[in-house]
């Protein structure tokens, strides 16, 4: 082990960098030095190695040099492309330390070639004197023989001869761009997963030299015809067309609206009815905020008329297109005259008016409405949370049911808890606690009951095909 005694601390470890071509390496890519490489260095470069005690002098070999190195001494008949190694002497100060002055800030695997290695007296870089090399030793010979500890290393050699940097560029076994191609199709892998899958390959070293990972990120050229970006967002201008080329129905009733934003942007995609098919994209905008001005440019811009597709979203984007009035106003829902200041009402009164009139300066209507209330869906999850959320306000606080709901939900607020304001997470585990449903009577476990299902078999990812028969019995039951 190096014994450090020096009056500075290097920026970079010495270990960092190769001994024999004193080049950067990643820690994939750095192999201690056993002592049948130091062998093999002695016999390819005739020269005593030295290494032990001194810490200027790095420990490790990379992974081209190790290679190569390994495949000479079996009788491969590859050399190193320097004939003299890097050789190594003690740095007077941090100003002429090799490691302290080599800037590695942000390279990596791939750009690791572009670094800049400064010229110090402190070191000798390799140089090519004098590339006739004599023939490899035979396997035969005891002090380069093939050890276990080589084999366990070096295990892929037989099948790939050109795992370094040096070399011959033929090798076999190799995967091509059409092989990756056909791979990332076949497991239908994603633009990111193919890159990610392209790149440990390529980690792997059994990638072709021409194959580039890159090739992933053209995989929409088919589709950019379909879309026309302008200055502040990017749509889809022929749906129809973009479903025949993906293969899909082009029925507007078997697709859904989605609409929803964040903080940095707004986008909006076809789901189908069922969710057997992937979503398709059609508007995105990195300027566009989900506000009434920007609803009105979306449905516009997307030719919703031209469609009438059913418009599935959170409660947000609903009272935007419906000219609501933002933040808390007293009425609220788009579906009925739900009075949220008459609170003494509030599970009490089962039935209100609905909502007839949408006209602007009534019932916290301020902006004329952006679609008719009878092409909007009320998003699954909302209406899934407000059921249970109506089931648990049934309850009585001191029935043994509610106090259990409460142990189960400690983390929750007295407000939250008292509200039931639950998550989808949170429902789900509560679905699944079946001593909470033991400690309900007969006519609250047939409505707990009957409301799994209708969440299970209508309000989930997959929905039944007999969906309207778990409906209409569930209801029945429920009453």
């Amino acid at each position: 082990m190096n014994t450090r005694r020096t009056v500075h601390q290097c920026k970079n470890p010495p270990d960092n960098f190769c001994n024999l071509c004193g080049n950067y390496m990643i820690k994939a890519q750095s192999h201690a030095i056993s002592e049948s490489l130091k062998i093999r260095y002695e016999k390819y470069f005739g020269v005593h190695f030295v290494q032990e005690g001194k810490w200027w002098i790095p420990s490790r070999f990379c992974s081209s040099c190790k290679t190569v190195l390994n495949l000479w001494s079996i009788g491969k008949k590859k050399n190193l492309p320097f004939s003299i190694p890097t050789s190594w002497a003690e740095p007077a100060d941090e100003t002429d330390c090799y490691f302290c002055q080599t800037n590695v800030l942000g390279f990596s695997r791939k750009n690791k070639l572009s670094i800049m290695y400064p010229d110090y007296t402190c070191v000798k870089k390799a140089v090519a004197d004098n590339l006739d090399k004599p023939s490899p030793p035979g396997t035969d010979d005891p002090d380069v023989s093939w050890t276990d500890e080589d084999d366990e290393e070096e295990g892929i050699l037989e099948n790939d001869e050109n795992q370094s940097n040096y070399g011959d560029s033929e090798r076999r076994g190799v995967l091509t761009q059409e092989h990756v191609k056909e791979v990332t199709q076949s497991l239908n892998l994603s633009q990111r997963s193919a890159e990610r899958l392209c790149t440990l390959l390529k980690n792997f070293d059994v990638l072709s030299d021409d194959v580039r990972i890159t090739e992933f990120r053209g995989r929409n050229k088919a589709f950019r015809h379909f879309f026309e970006c302008k200055e502040d967002y990017c749509v889809c201008v022929d749906v129809d067309a973009l479903l025949l080329e993906l293969g899909l129905p082009i029925n507007p009733n078997e697709w859904r609206l989605f609409l929803d934003g964040s903080r940095r942007s707004f986008k909006a995609v076809l789901l189908h009815n069922g969710n057997k098919f992937a979503s398709v994209p059609i508007f995105y905008s990195k300027k566009i905020k989900e506000d009434y001005d920007g609803m009105a440019k979306v449905i516009d811009a997307i030719k919703w008329s031209d469609h009438q597709w059913e418009i599935c979203s959170d409660y947000k984007v609903v009272s935007k297109l419906m000219g609501l009035k933002p933040g808390f106003p007293s009425f609220m829902c788009h579906l009925c005259l739900w009075n949220t200041r008459s609170r003494s009402e509030h599970y009490v009164r089962k039935e209100w008016p609905p909502r007839e009139d949408f006209e602007v300066g009534k019932y916290s209507i301020i902006e004329t409405i952006v679609v008719p209330p009878g092409k909007v869906l009320m998003a699954p999850l909302h209406v899934k949370l407000g059921l249970v959320k109506n089931f648990l306000k049934t309850l009585k606080t001191d029935s043994e049911a509610f106090t259990h709901y409460r142990k189960l939900f400690k983390e929750l607020s007295d407000g939250k808890a008292h509200e039931c304001n639950l998550t989808g997470p949170q429902i789900r585990k509560l679905f699944q606690d079946q001593e909470f449903a033991g400690k309900l009577n007969a006519e609250e476990l047939r409505a707990w009951n009957a409301l799994q299902n209708v969440c299970s078999k209508f309000l989930g990812n997959i929905r039944a095909p007999n969906y309207e028969e778990v409906i209409e019995y569930n209801m029945s039951m429920s009453k």
